[in-house]
């Protein structure tokens, strides 16, 4: 699952209740309005079950087995090119590896919303790439309160740290605006830069 495991794969998620608090947990920051809302997730390894999305898959942990998060209206993602039958979203969200999956655009973008009960605070996360040989190289890791702003997390330039079909990626998520709650996460190519048409990405 793509954005589960990753987009968004992260060591601690809020969700939206009542009270205000605010605690520290190995150096991030965690803000929640009821301390008994907050769930850490923290990353093992590629393809594991620790992931946001695999989360919420199981009812934000409340249920054994799995649906796709897209599938059940619990996240909505949002691609730069319209639904067809290589740009799936429910494909970014899901378990199984897909050898075709991809969106266009100048610049190509995928992002994903959490749900208005929702927030992340997001220092790892993981992306996938499809069965083709367009490999993220120049992009940015984005998060936003309203799918309007957007701030960016992470920048990357010529990062080849995917260069094999289906290969895993993972980056740490550092900085002062990294350590705030976000509702909204997308991956955007950087534009005029090499690959900024074309994003693919697997489960």
């Amino acid at each position: 699952e793509t954005l589960s495991r990753s987009m968004v794969d992260s060591q601690s998620v809020e969700e939206d209740t009542t009270r205000a608090t605010e605690f520290r947990q190995q150096n991030f920051r965690f803000r929640s309005r009821n301390a008994s809302s907050a769930k850490e997730l923290l990353f093992a390894s590629f393809g594991d079950q620790n992931g946001l999305c695999y989360h919420i898959g199981t009812n934000y942990g409340k249920q054994k087995i799995w649906y796709n998060p897209c599938k059940t209206k619990k996240v909505v993602i949002t691609m730069s090119s319209p639904t067809d039958r290589y740009t799936k979203p429910f494909q970014v969200v899901g378990r199984a590896f897909s050898s075709t999956s991809y969106t266009t655009g100048s610049p190509a973008w995928c992002s994903i919303d959490l749900g208005a009960e929702s927030r992340l605070i997001c220092n790892y996360y993981t992306l996938r790439s499809d069965g083709s040989s367009h490999f993220l190289i120049n992009w940015s890791f984005q998060g936003s309160l309203d799918g309007i702003e957007w701030i960016t997390l992470r920048s990357h330039i010529n990062d080849e740290t995917i260069f094999s079909n289906g290969q895993y990626g993972g980056w740490p998520v550092y900085g002062h605006l990294a350590q705030r709650p976000y509702r909204f996460f997308r991956v955007y190519l950087t534009p005029s830069l090499p690959g900024s048409d074309k994003l693919a990405i697997s489960d």
